[in-house]
C-alpha cells in the first residue's frame, strides 16, 4: 500500500482551521505480475481541521472527516500525528 497525505493548518481568530486529505493506494492483485501495481483506491480522507499542538519537532492535528473505502464513514474524528523528518501516524 501506499499513502499520500496533505495538509494545511493555520491559526484563525483564536482557533485552528484547515484540511487534511489522505489517499490509499493498494495493488491490483495479492500475488502475481499485478501485485506491485498500486492502483486500486483502497481509500480516501478528507478532513476539517479543529485542533492543532505543536511539541518541540512533532505536530498534532485533529478534526472530523469523511473516509471513503477502508473504514468508510462520516464525521469520522481523527488524529495526525506528524513528526519533523517524515513519520506519520493517522488515528481515526
Amino acid at each position: 500500500m501506499i499513502t499520500t497525505v496533505a495538509f494545511h493548518a493555520e491559526r484563525s481568530n483564536g482557533g485552528v482551521t484547515g484540511g487534511f486529505d489522505c489517499l490509499a493506494f493498494a495493488p491490483e492483485a495479492t500475488t502475481g505480475p499485478h501485485s506491485g501495481q498500486l492502483t486500486v483506491n483502497a481509500m480516501y480522507v478528507v478532513g476539517k481541521i479543529t485542533g492543532a499542538s505543536v511539541h518541540e519537532d512533532i505536530v498534532t492535528l485533529t478534526g472530523v472527516s469523511d473516509i471513503t473505502g477502508l473504514g468508510a464513514g462520516t464525521n469520522v474524528p481523527f488524529t495526525f500525528i506528524a513528526h519533523r523528518g517524515g513519520r506519520e501516524l493517522l488515528r481515526f
